[in-house]
């Protein structure tokens, strides 16, 4: 099973950067009226670290002109928006850089990581995070900024803060999915457990309260990911794959190959589960939704990355399922559903 965690990657794009002070290859970019865009400031944006941002929105205008440029059309709102997330975190980067402060550094670190997920997410382009670095480091001393922040960080192991969604402009889709979930909740009248809050993040286990298996917060969380009435079954294969996450969490460091090869068979049931239950082609943004949230402390953290490296060491990277449980491997119905190759129907 491949590692959830977000590791650093920008910093091998350095590469790419020699010798491209050069400027905008494309020209003079026009101020589109549609998406209200700053002027091109030119050379004068080149003058200072910081460049020039004339609307006051976090992006330089020479790198808002080009995001646009990129992703000029309607349908692109997300990308647009998940650049201009990278853009902002790159400014942070190289402040940072410039600052030679070692906490700023660490602190820039976490904002542009969780802005390349964001990327990730929005994009299969493998080169759009390396031309955006390209277009901020565009100077000299921009370059060196740059190269301050990426000494300041070297031979450190890091990992994103997994405790904030990647995009912000999700965060406002969040705050409306909050909204429907209560009114959800109050009408399928949803026996929820109360949210643990900090007392949630003391311990490893954290706080199950109904006993079901799952830590209150998750299945908060997971009601909230999925709140309407006919997302049962979505729901009950989030929480199995919150349960084997959870497991192996808990599990930690081990020399015991019987309980990693049980705990990845049913990593491996709960992913299967999840693709046949979830409305959705490809479920890899709701296993990152369910990691996220069981594996939201440091000591969670700590302890997840154990278990990855006692199952890498015992090279067990995956669980093959028998034949069972590749045609039922939902916990939910399992009496009542039945399988035929592909095809698969619930009987009652």
């Amino acid at each position: 099973m491949k590692k959830f965690y977000l590791t650093i990657f920008a910093i091998a794009v350095l590469v790419g950067l020699t010798g491209c002070f050069g400027g905008n290859s494309g020209g003079s970019s026009k101020n589109d009226p549609k998406f209200n865009l700053p002027n091109d400031p030119g050379a004068a944006g080149k003058a200072t670290l910081e460049g020039i941002d004339s609307n006051g929105n976090g992006v330089r205008d020479d790198i808002e002109i080009k995001i646009h440029e990129y992703a000029p059309k309607p349908d692109q709102e997300e990308l647009r928006s998940a650049l201009m997330q990278y853009a902002k975190g790159l400014q942070g980067v190289l402040a940072a850089g410039a600052s030679e402060n070692q906490e700023k550094a660490m602190q820039a670190y976490l904002e542009s990581s969780r802005a390349i997920a964001c990327q990730m997410m929005k994009s299969d382009s493998e080169t759009e995070a390396s031309d955006l670095l390209r277009w901020t480091a565009n100077t000299k001393e921009r370059s060196d900024a740059y190269q301050k922040y990426s000494k300041m960080l070297n031979g450190k192991l890091l990992s994103g803060d997994k405790s904030k969604i990647p995009c912000d402009y999700d965060q406002d889709r969040e705050a409306k999915m909050q909204a429907e979930y209560a009114k959800s909740i109050k009408k399928m009248n949803v026996n929820l457990p109360p949210d643990p809050g900090e007392e949630g993040k003391q311990t490893l286990a954290g706080i199950d309260s109904n006993n079901n298996g799952v830590r209150d917060d998750v299945e908060i969380a997971i009601y909230n990911y999925a709140p309407r009435d006919d997302q049962e079954r979505y729901r009950a294969a989030l929480t199995q794959q919150a349960k084997a996450w959870e497991a192996r969490m808990l599990e930690g460091k081990t020399d015991d190959l019987e309980k990693i090869k049980s705990l990845e068979y049913e990593v491996e049931r709960s992913i299967k589960c999840l693709k046949i239950s979830s409305p959705n082609e490809i479920v890899v943004e709701e296993i990152r939704f369910i990691g996220n949230n069981v594996v939201n402390t440091r000591k969670r953290d700590r302890n997840a990355l154990d278990f990855e490296d006692s199952a890498s060491k015992a090279e067990i990277y995956s669980a093959t399922l028998d034949k069972k449980d590749r045609l039922n491997p939902c916990d939910y119905d399992r009496e009542n559903r039945q399988c035929e190759g592909f095809f698969c129907f619930w009987s009652h």
